[in-house]
């Protein structure tokens, strides 16, 4: 249903956030664990949304530690993380602390950072880690020990279009095989002529190999070897969970229930298909949300909710269903002069009530599941409980490593290949973990 405009005005969210917000965190301000002797600044390398995150609470921090300010060196995703990169090889890191997206890193970074273990064990971070998606700790954890804070994160979940489904008397889904065969019975051909598909999504070759993952490990989550390449770097594509993963495609695609183009699909192509009521059911980022409910630009806006994409009816797990996640964390770097200081602003930024605040009046996303499902969190943004329970589940697709895009274009060529009739999904996988094992055995991070 169609929701009203959920931006408060400054003074109002200033008020909550002073009563509920002071009073349900009352005394978790981190204990001070400061030397006296400060230095003049400290410097962070970044994205301007990491600033504007911030914006409110560096205040605090430097009223408490005697630092006189906090300045930010601010760059394009790109960008930062060669900065880090190259900064962090230098004798002395010209920063002290940074941030860092999954997606970008790898473990010749990840070598480069403070391990943080004894700084969380010296000055907690208030509900650390169990307040902590573990998976995103795991994705930031090099060589046992963990380089990263994750800060601001984003889960995927299953877009559906509730008018089409109610126009078929289709029931939502609440297994993985229900979703596959609503996807059937959403399929029809309106009488305009319009085609409306029942389930697509944006498969560039490192886009369909995300499909891969996703119905891999929502079929098979019981398993450590769904998907395409596992934390520990194994290669697993030519396992059972992703040759069915790529044997649901084909079969999709022969049925023409995926779009006929959906090997050229962006990520725009997939949402406008959506947005203009020819797609029922969509896998992305959960803050699409807003846009599909959006009247100005989304034809079915207050009819589009989000849900988890559904496990097997096999599961008898504690999670509700499967997503993948993008996150941005905190880091530190190995070679800088002030790196208590920089654990102690990492430490007053991960507290709830920092989070809270910087979700709210910054528009943040949270990677604390209890601020997703904190009441005036959840009065702003309608899907933050789902968020939450995803976040506590989450997982990255891809393990950390240099090669990444090129890994993602070698499994999702073999994947459009086999979806396209041209090999059968077993060959298409084999073909592909050959080539992924000669890309991890370059890097020298093949496990087998």
């Amino acid at each position: 249903m169609q929701h009203a405009c959920r931006r408060l005005s400054v003074l109002t969210m200033i008020c909550m956030f002073a009563g509920a917000t002071a009073a349900l965190y009352a005394g978790a301000a981190p204990e001070e664990v400061i030397d006296p002797v400060a230095p003049d600044t400290l410097t962070g390398v970044g994205h301007a949304v990491h600033e504007g995150a911030a914006d409110g609470l560096v205040e605090e921090f430097l009223d408490r530690t005697d630092v006189r300010r906090v300045d930010w060196q601010t760059f394009g995703i790109g960008d930062i993380h060669s900065t880090i990169m190259r900064q962090s090889a230098l004798p002395t890191a010209p920063f002290d602390f940074g941030y860092v997206l999954n997606t970008e890193i790898d473990p010749r970074l990840l070598s480069r950072l403070e391990p943080l273990d004894e700084w969380a064990d010296r000055a907690p971070i208030e509900g650390f880690p169990d307040d902590f998606s573990e998976g995103m700790l795991e994705a930031m954890t090099h060589d046992g020990s963990l380089r990263g804070i994750p800060m601001r994160g984003v889960v995927d979940a299953l877009h559906i279009n509730t008018l089409i489904f109610e126009e078929r008397g289709v029931d939502v889904p609440e297994t993985i095989e229900e979703a596959l065969e609503a996807a059937r019975d959403l399929t029809f051909v309106r009488d305009d002529g319009a085609r409306v598909y029942g389930y697509s999504a944006h498969g560039t070759p490192d886009n369909i190999s995300g499909q891969v993952i996703n119905l891999a490990r929502a079929m098979f989550p019981d398993r450590d070897d769904a998907g395409i390449i596992t934390a520990d770097y194994r290669v697993v594509i030519d396992r059972e969970p992703a040759i069915r993963a790529i044997a649901v495609l084909q079969q999709l695609y022969e049925e023409g229930i995926l779009h006929p183009d959906i090997s050229s699909h962006t990520v725009d192509d997939v949402t406008r298909l959506y947005e203009t009521g020819r797609l029922a059911m969509w896998t992305g980022n959960i803050t699409n949300y807003d846009n599909f409910n959006d009247p100005e630009r989304s034809e079915v806006a207050g009819h589009s909710e989000a849900i988890a994409l559904p496990f097997t009816e096999a599961y008898e797990g504690e999670h509700v269903g499967y997503t993948s996640t993008l996150f941005w964390s905190f880091v530190i770097p190995a070679n800088t002069e002030n790196t208590e200081f920089a654990w102690e602003l990492i430490r007053h930024l991960s507290t709830a009530e920092s989070q809270l605040h910087s979700g709210l009046y910054n528009a943040n996303q949270p990677t604390r599941s209890s601020v997703l499902a904190h009441e005036d969190y959840l009065a702003e943004i309608p899907y933050a409980e789902l968020a939450a329970e995803l976040t506590a589940a989450a997982r990255v697709a891809w393990p950390p490593f240099q090669g990444r895009s090129q890994a993602g274009e070698i499994a999702g060529n073999e994947i459009i290949r086999a979806m396209h009739g041209q090999k059968s999904p077993r060959q298409a996988a084999e073909d592909a973990a050959e080539g992924l094992r000669a890309l991890l055995r370059d890097e020298g991070l093949l496990n087998e």
